[in-house]
């Protein structure tokens, strides 16, 4: 229980955080090239 608090939650907290950022800019991207590509 101690080990896995400080262990995945600085690697998942930084891991997450930039996942997140670039998760909405990817889907975003891909979403957009997707709807070009459909268009």
């Amino acid at each position: 229980m101690k080990r896995e608090p400080p262990s995945p939650a600085p690697r998942s907290g930084r891991f997450p955080l930039q996942s997140d950022r670039v998760s909405p800019t990817c889907m975003r991207f891909k979403a957009s090239t997707l709807d070009l590509r459909t268009l």
